[in-house]
């Protein structure tokens, strides 16, 4: 029987569920800032749209919406140093960007150097959603990077992203008498 659930059980079970990890940058007032997301998803693919979702009390939450644009890295596995320091909401823009090597789009938007495949974004918008935002934003341009497989987050670690597993079809279901299996 289901019971009643809060935060904390909610992400307790949701811990066994792989996220994808990427690193969304932008500014405010010409400082960097950048956020480690655990909800990164595709949207759309005309117009070519993802989503995350931002704690509404994160330093990047009005950033994003001020500056209206924004870049996602998709983090390989040698790059778990990016997601782990911008995980870290208690640094401030020269903190956060002081041991990382970056550059600046046309828009004032850090780019960080490294292996990264690099989706340059503008948010189209925000929704209020509990204690967080979810923010859809078109990607308008891609800095691709061969063999990027992306991190995952599961069980309170960073995994690569593994082998592929094979598919079985399902087994025919023999229906009991009142119609349940």
């Amino acid at each position: 029987m289901p019971t009643r659930t809060d935060g904390t059980s909610l992400r307790t079970t949701l811990r066994n569920l792989p996220s994808p990890v990427v690193v969304v940058t932008t500014h405010r007032d010409g400082d960097p800032l950048g956020i480690t997301i655990g909800s990164f998803t595709s949207v759309s693919l005309d117009p070519p749209l993802v989503s995350f979702n931002v704690a509404r009390d994160a330093q990047s939450h009005d950033a994003l919406i001020q500056a209206g644009q924004c870049a996602i890295h998709i983090l390989d596995e040698t790059q778990v140093a990016f997601a782990n320091h911008f995980a870290r909401p208690d640094l401030s823009s020269d903190e956060q960007f002081r041991p990382v090597a970056y550059t600046t789009d046309e828009g004032g938007v850090p780019i960080l150097q490294g292996k990264a495949a690099v989706l340059h974004a503008r948010v189209q918008a925000a929704h209020p959603a509990g204690d967080h935002s979810i923010f859809v934003v078109e990607v308008e341009a891609i800095t691709p990077r061969e063999n990027a497989t992306g991190i995952t987050y599961v069980q309170r670690g960073y995994h690569a992203v593994g082998h592929e597993l094979g598919g079985t079809a399902l087994s025919p279901v023999k229906a009991s008498s009142n119609g349940s299996s």
